[in-house]
């Protein structure tokens, strides 16, 4: 798997979790963050990668800051291998 779509899916990981742990649809993300539900739910199911942008109004949404957000999918469990420089191990 590609680190691109690696990414992907620890992004959709963090946005479900948080969705689930306040109880929400995705409509109701969707709405708050002034995103097409289906492009939500693309984000959720790691068929889509938020730009900048997009994780700033997903944040918006959720009722958390954009820097609590990266912070989340930063801490996420394979974050520092994911991001890892390839050329750090020579």
């Amino acid at each position: 798997m590609g680190k691109d779509k690696e990414k992907t899916i620890y992004i959709g990981k963090v946005v479900k979790r948080l969705r689930k742990e306040k109880g929400w649809s995705q409509e109701k993300v969707a709405l708050n963050s002034n995103l097409d539900r289906s492009y939500y739910g693309e984000i959720e199911r790691n068929e889509k990668a938020p730009s900048l942008y997009v994780t700033f109004k997903l944040a918006r949404g959720f009722e958390i800051e954009p820097e609590d957000l990266v912070r989340e999918i930063k801490e996420s469990t394979a974050f520092y291998d994911i991001f890892k420089d390839d050329d750090d191990d020579k």
